[in-house]
């Protein structure tokens, strides 16, 4: 959540999450530009700059630089996604081959 906030006023972004249930932290403007994970030190974010932003003043938060929140283009072995961010499984709409910051969010919620 500090990560969240401290990006967020940094740019004079929004900070979004329910608490709680959610796993992920959103940093917003008018859409998701940053999702943040409240249990591993990873940040999904839009353009390189919001990430040069996070990689300086958070330099232990692992930083994926992404096109949009929706787009199919993240991927990940199985054992990994079990072992990190998905250790109750996910579902059959799921593919670990290709899929999204927000496929993410919606499988741990």
């Amino acid at each position: 959540m500090q990560v969240a906030e401290s990006v967020a006023a940094e740019r004079s972004l929004h900070v979004q999450w329910e608490p709680g249930d959610e796993e992920w932290v959103h940093v917003v403007d008018r859409r998701i530009v940053c999702q943040i994970s409240k249990r591993l030190p990873l940040a999904l974010v839009v353009g390189d700059d919001l990430a040069g932003v996070i990689r300086r003043s958070h330099p232990r938060v692992a930083v994926v630089v992404i096109s949009d929140p929706d787009v199919d283009e993240l991927r990940g072995s199985t054992d990994v996604l079990r072992r990190t961010l998905l250790p109750y499984g996910w579902t059959d709409e799921f593919d670990p081959e290709a899929f999204s910051a927000l496929d993410l969010f919606l499988e741990t919620t």
